[in-house]
């Protein structure tokens, strides 16, 4: 199962994968927005089933000096780096 925001980049990687044998699905929802990981969770787990094996990879950087790195991006890089994996953890978790 591949998570993604992205429709086009995930159906390119399911073809790919499909391509060389791999059987694969994809789901996009946006992994740094609690209400919509829990419910593609849900929707994984009623549909496909269980998650034996959670990868959490979702991650960004920007790059600045710090006395100029604007708020707004730290929450950003933080929902995105950190808080993602914390919400799609307890996702999984919840649904065992």
């Amino acid at each position: 199962m591949l998570n993604g925001r992205d429709r086009g980049k995930l159906d390119a990687a399911v073809r790919e994968l499909a391509g060389a044998g791999a059987r694969v699905s994809a789901s996009d929802f946006d992994v740094t927005d609690a209400e919509a990981v829990k419910r593609g969770v849900h929707t994984i787990e009623t549909g496909i089933g269980p998650i034996d094996i959670l990868i959490n990879n979702a991650g960004m950087q920007f790059r600045s000096p710090l006395e100029e790195f604007p708020a707004d991006r730290w929450e950003q890089l933080l929902k995105t780096n950190i808080s993602s994996a914390f919400y799609v953890g307890q996702a999984a978790a919840a649904e065992k």
